[in-house]
């Protein structure tokens, strides 16, 4: 469960019941009561420095508590809008591509070829080139340590070629593959749209 689907306001009502918190409660209330009575002597005055102290030092760890989840829940939100590619996303040349996961990684299979009929003849295994290309295992990544993006491999039928490269979301609607050979010398570059769930 991401952090974004976590009841903040359920958290800190919690948090609230703790002994430490009902009785920085009770202070605040004393010292509505002294503010009420509007006797100035010193004894009163005393009591309200005294009572404020104890309620700062009380709601610190409250402090620190939600601190932490406000920290937290935005990183873990742009996380798991990062890491969410399962969908159908049209390709530059208007094919398109259906991604799921398959274990551990995420899986692209060709679902609708750029042109009708078109085969995978530049294939350097003879006997694929005649397999069409609807239904082809395009691309297959796993997440990364790099914040928003994937590594893994991507087939490219126009030239029968399997690159290593990264895919990457700038945003839930766009993914951003890049692949490449020879130690990242040459490179291929594509931007992905998102048409479907």
């Amino acid at each position: 469960m991401w952090a974004a689907d976590v009841p903040i306001f359920g958290h800190i009502l919690k948090f609230a019941k703790r002994p430490f918190v009902k009785i920085s409660f009770k202070i605040v209330a004393l010292i509505r009561r002294l503010l009420l009575t509007k006797i100035c002597c010193e004894s009163c005055f005393n009591k309200l420095f005294l009572g404020m102290n104890m309620l700062l030092n009380a709601m610190k760890p409250l402090f620190k508590y939600v601190l932490a989840l406000a920290l937290v829940m935005p990183t873990t939100v742009g996380f798991a809008q990062a890491f969410n590619p399962v969908g159908t996303w049209r390709t530059r040349l208007d094919a398109e591509v259906r991604i799921d996961r398959c274990g551990r990684q995420f899986c692209g299979v060709v679902t609708k070829a750029a042109k009708p009929g078109l085969t995978d003849k530049r294939n350097p295994d003879p006997k694929l080139r005649n397999r069409p290309i609807e239904g082809i295992l395009l691309i297959t990544f796993s997440k990364s340590e790099e914040p928003k993006a994937f590594v893994g491999e991507l087939y490219n039928p126009l030239d029968g070629k399997m690159y290593e490269g990264t895919a990457k979301m700038p945003n839930p609607q766009t993914i951003r593959l890049k692949g490449c050979l020879f130690y990242s010398i040459l490179c291929l570059k594509e931007d992905w749209v998102k048409i479907a769930p």
